[in-house]
């Protein structure tokens, strides 16, 4: 083996969750995740990076700690080595219960899509090069989707009960109150630009309330 693989036998629960995730993934597939591992054990593996954090492989990563699957073999690399993860108890790739378990890999992969726009917004503002994933069109459609999906929460803007006639929240209890806004793709990208450039600020809240008193400080 080459000195520049080393291999070593550690516990799942050693490593984390990557918390930047992109994908939220989705009830049926996380389903599907947890069937392929009762039905055919470990069939996928998981990538971590230097730091134990698990970049590629999240949703896999809890079906297996589910399963009660914690024993890892760590395959340590630099990226130039393709690792084989080899079933000695599949005998063939044409039992039928192999040709399952592929057809589950592939259509899990595909069931379990659900992308957190934020995050993609977040990493494209951060220099992550999406252009070959996305293309313009392809990204300005996802972030208008999900906008609308997020509209379609509240049955019709104008039918939102006043504050006044509403069951006062554990946040409004704390003098806290939820604020909700719909933009387009378009407007997005320029809320995006003007909380980090002009504000100084990524988060939502933060931005707001800094908008809020450069406003009053102008009247």
């Amino acid at each position: 083996m080459s000195d520049d693989v080393t291999m070593r036998r550690r516990k799942l629960t050693e490593y984390a969750p990557d918390p930047r995730n992109a994908n939220k993934g989705t009830e049926r597939g996380q389903y599907m995740l947890d069937e392929s591992v009762q039905t055919a054990g470990a069939t996928r593996s998981l990538v971590a990076s230097a730091d134990d954090v698990i970049p590629i492989g999240n949703h896999a990563m809890q079906a297996f700690v589910d399963a009660g699957l914690i024993e890892v073999v760590e395959v340590e690399t630099d990226g130039n080595v393709v690792v084989v993860h080899k079933r000695r108890d599949w005998a063939s790739a044409d039992d039928p219960q192999v040709r399952k378990a592929a057809h589950l890999d592939n259509r899990t992969s595909q069931v379990n899509l659900s992308w957190d726009t934020d995050r993609l917004i977040e990493d494209s503002r951060a220099g992550v090069d999406l252009s070959s994933m996305f293309l313009p069109d392809e990204f300005d459609a996802l972030i208008d989707h999900a906008m609308q999906a997020e509209a379609l929460t509240y049955e019709a803007l104008d039918t939102v009960p006043d504050l006044g006639d509403m069951e006062p929240t554990r946040a409004q209890h704390a003098g806290h109150f939820p604020l909700a806004i719909v933009l387009s793709a378009a407007d997005m990208r320029r809320w995006a630009a003007v909380k980090r450039d002009v504000l100084g600020y990524e988060d939502d809240t933060r931005a707001f309330l800094a908008l809020l008193e450069m406003v009053e400080s102008d009247a």
